[in-house]
């Protein structure tokens, strides 16, 4: 989801499980995004430059390195942000690898929606990009070629809130954890909205700082589903 205002996304969802990770290296193929209609303003990679904010992923360049084609699609500036270096390379990252090492089970697929926490009275860039205050995840663990309507209230919910600033220095990711309930009274959206009532509530009230996936190891060599 693309706010032509604010010149950033909303929020990018994506799926990541273990085919999507491979030996592709990175590509730093940051450039403007040529899908964007005619009349929306476009950022360029230029747009960050002397700002001391990192181009931060919404989508991780990580979580795309089966080709260096899908690498690439990552360096969108549709799918970047104004991150603060104490967040963006300290607990937004250890995140990302956490999750990307819980999908390289392949029996395990994560859905994972991303976005930041705005207002009105954000700070800008010099290029005039807003920088939001707080970033976000809402990830869920489901059995590989299950889909979301699949969910069931006993899968596993992660969901995080982290301040976009020095605050974020030196602590683990699982400090900002928080239930996805917290995350929809602070942007607003309704998430897992298109599942029966009983499962959503379930879902969104879970709290942790770990995700369970719907498994269990039955020995050394085997999983099997619950």
């Amino acid at each position: 989801s693309y706010n032509a205002g604010r010149r950033s996304a909303n929020w990018v969802s994506w799926r990541l499980e273990a085919a999507d990770l491979g030996s592709a290296a990175r590509t730093n193929a940051f450039r403007a995004d040529s899908d964007l209609p005619a009349e929306l303003p476009v950022v360029g990679p230029d747009a960050y430059a002397r700002s001391g904010w990192d181009r931060g992923h919404l989508c991780p360049s990580g979580d795309r390195t089966r080709s260096a084609r899908t690498n690439a699609l990552t360096f969108l500036m549709t799918n970047i942000v104004p991150q603060a270096p104490a967040l963006n390379r300290g607990p937004w990252r250890d995140l990302e690898e956490d999750l990307r090492a819980t999908s390289r089970r392949e029996d395990t697929a994560l859905y994972v929606v991303a976005g930041t926490v705005s207002s009105r009275n954000d700070p800008a860039l010099p290029s005039g990009v807003p920088v939001a205050a707080f970033h976000y995840k809402v990830i869920v663990a489901l059995p590989r070629g299950a889909g979301p309507s699949d969910a069931r209230a006993d899968d596993g919910v992660l969901a995080v809130l982290m301040p976009n600033g020095d605050e974020a220095q030196g602590h683990p990711w699982t400090d900002f954890a928080v239930a996805v309930d917290d995350v929809e009274a602070a942007t607003g959206y309704d998430f897992f909205s298109a599942l029966p009532p009983g499962v959503q509530a379930r879902l969104e009230a879970q709290r942790g700082a770990a995700l369970r996936p719907r498994f269990s190891r039955a020995d050394d060599s085997s999983l099997r589903w619950q």
